[in-house]
């Protein structure tokens, strides 16, 4: 049995900037005192469900009871700690259990709360221990350099958690997450936290190596080993020696890949293509993917032993719709990127920060990076305007409205997406010949003309409001 939202945490979908508690006890009142003090909560009716909650969450605080069946509330208090050592864990423990308090303060319980449980007394250290991960939490990341990942949502800062989490040791770690959202920039942040940082980081695309060179990308090759073949060739295992080896795109690995792979991951020992000397290599193994690699595992798509290798510990990347705050910090970021040093920084104004921050970025941080560069090249004066995003970008606030709305084309017939989207492709910049007035009447009365003149519905498609819209409809004469 695992962990599940309590409903409250149900209701909202996430736990936006709430502490997070992880509950393991059966007394229901325990759940809605701190549901009642706005805490967000994960309830674990066995120690074996709490173990299993704490390998894809990383809460502000645990609380376990000592009298839970199973698993001994000690031990349990262990592995939380062996896992997550700087989550704080308070003990709930009976008067029976009371000669064990000295034993559980020792082992790192942050406090033992008598029961019966105390409300105030509950509360007021549930508080206290949160606020104290949570600087905990924004002072590692800030020694630890995981500052340069940009953002301050609550979902980057539990990412940051569970970062702080595997980087001291030499676990290896798999990191999850869609396409574009900054999976590299995780690893290299772990790497150069952990005791490896001094040496290199090694980044591989795994869906770029053919499974015929797979042994000799790699494990290198020795001279003449092939016709032509000169000179030694070191592999990436051993380039990695005393660093950090990154397998991005892991999952797309064949089946004769992955058996390599694991004879010498469980090893450590490897022989160059055409060579007969066994070598060593010790380094940090980092992978990632986007892919759900536990349905893969499940459909036999992938070794089911190399999966349970590569994840000893998981990092899960939230998609940038999730975390709609930490759009303008990126947007920052990523103008003085763009700009060439020396160079005027542009900025957005408003109404086109509110288009970016209502988009759904399918594409993530690597779709908003190529918007921010393509209208930097375009931007003609240092304020960036909504008439220069990309046309469907102003007129679909939301990926449901993008469903919806018809492809639109040009006076020619051509699709707009023959000259790019919502990738931040050049559409801005093909269209100069129309002005932004011209093209927003044309797009207003197609879509009055699809919903038969309802205003409501055609703004909706549009991504505006009814009152804008018939504001606009008067400037443009349309009513």
């Amino acid at each position: 049995m695992t962990a599940t939202p309590t409903r409250a945490g149900r209701e909202s979908g996430k736990y936006d900037d709430v502490p997070l508690v992880l509950v393991a006890d059966a007394d229901p009142a325990l759940v809605r005192w701190l549901e009642e003090a706005e805490f967000g909560v994960l309830a674990a009716s066995t120690a074996e469900a709490l173990l299993d909650a704490l390998s894809t969450s990383v809460p502000d605080l645990v609380l376990i009871d000592l009298g839970l069946p199973g698993l001994s509330g000690l031990d349990a208090l262990r592995e939380t700690r062996a896992r997550h050592g700087a989550v704080p864990v308070v003990v709930l423990a009976g008067a029976r259990q009371a000669s064990s308090v000295v034993d559980l303060l020792r082992e790192g319980a942050y406090d033992v709360v008598p029961k019966p449980i105390d409300r105030t007394k509950l509360l007021t250290t549930t508080r206290n221990a949160c606020e104290r991960h949570r600087l905990s939490v924004k002072r590692q990341a800030r020694d630890n350099g995981f500052a340069s990942i940009p953002g301050r949502s609550p979902q980057i800062r539990r990412l940051f958690a569970q970062m702080n989490g595997v980087a001291p040791s030499d676990t290896p770690v798999l990191v999850r997450g869609e396409r574009g959202t900054g999976k590299e920039r995780v690893a290299r942040a772990v790497h150069n936290a952990s005791e490896y940082a001094g040496g290199p980081f090694v980044a591989v695309n795994c869906a770029a190596i053919p499974d015929s060179t797979f042994g000799t990308e790699m494990f290198g090759h020795e001279k003449e080993s092939f016709t032509g073949t000169r000179a030694i060739r070191r592999g990436h295992f051993e380039r990695a020696r005393g660093g950090t080896l990154f397998l991005d795109g892991v999952a797309e690995l064949s089946p004769g890949s992955q058996a390599k792979l694991l004879d010498v991951l469980r090893e450590r020992r490897f022989q160059r293509v055409g060579g007969t000397d066994s070598m060593r290599s010790h380094f940090r193994l980092i992978t990632a993917t986007h892919r759900d690699m536990r349905s893969m595992v499940a459909r036999g798509e992938f070794c089911k032993d190399l999966y349970v290798l590569i994840a000893a510990a998981e990092l899960e990347v939230p998609p940038l719709r999730e975390r709609a705050g930490d759009v303008r910090i990126l947007v920052d970021h990523l103008l003085r990127g763009a700009v060439a040093p020396g160079g005027t920084v542009p900025r957005f104004d408003d109404a086109a920060l509110r288009i970016l921050c209502d988009h759904r970025w399918p594409g993530n941080e690597r779709e908003l990076g190529n918007l921010i560069r393509n209208v930097v090249v375009a931007c003609e004066n240092e304020w960036i305007r909504p008439h220069d995003l990309p046309l469907q970008m102003r007129f679909r606030g939301s990926e449901r409205a993008a469903n919806e709305v018809p492809q639109t084309s040009d006076r020619t017939g051509r699709s707009f997406d023959e000259f790019g989207g919502t990738d931040g492709g050049p559409a801005n910049i093909r269209f100069s010949t129309r002005t932004p007035a011209e093209l927003e009447r044309e797009a207003i009365e197609q879509e009055l003309e699809r919903w038969n003149g309802n205003v409501t519905a055609a703004g909706k498609a549009l991504g505006i409001g009814r009152a804008t819209l018939y504001r606009r409809l008067k400037a443009y004469g349309l009513r």
